[in-house]
């Protein structure tokens, strides 16, 4: 019994495959990136710029600033809530974006998957639906540049 047991072991044993663990990160990890881009909530285009606290796996907006593009943006429709940005465990090609914006009537606020191209540092997204405090979600269109940020 105890010889059964132990060949069954082994085989189990030498069946294992072991692979190292793969995990996406962003590089630099530390420190501080501007970003710069547009955004879409048709038909008001704003342009947005801001400044983000970079970590491993998660980068933290510190400042944003929405500005025409349309006279609205940066006066009656303004940024909202905690904005980040976070790796997606397994992918360099995207990566969750958390975003918000605010007008007179509603605030849309929520994370959204967008494409990322490592190339040229972009996280881009289309028709991407933010949740609203009333009435049917935001559909959002964008991209935000953050010059020489990387996913590894």
């Amino acid at each position: 019994m105890l010889r059964t047991f132990s060949c069954v072991v082994a085989a189990l044993a030498s069946a294992v495959i072991v692979t190292p663990a793969v995990s996406q990160s962003f590089t630099p990890s530390s420190g501080s990136a501007s970003f710069s881009g547009w955004i879409t909530e048709f038909p008001v285009t704003c342009n947005l710029s801001g400044v983000a606290a970079l970590g491993a796996t998660t980068a933290t907006v510190s400042s944003k600033t929405l500005f025409p593009g349309n006279p609205q943006c940066g006066s009656a429709i303004i940024p909202y809530g905690a904005w980040s940005a976070a790796v997606i465990p397994g992918s360099w090609t995207t990566v969750t974006l958390t975003i918000g914006r605010q007008d007179i009537l509603r605030r849309c606020y929520g994370s959204i998957t967008a494409a990322w191209d490592d190339a040229t540092s972009t996280a881009s997204f289309v028709s991407a639906a933010l949740p609203a405090s009333s009435g049917p979600p935001c559909v959002v269109t964008g991209e935000v540049v953050v010059p020489g940020v990387n996913i590894l």
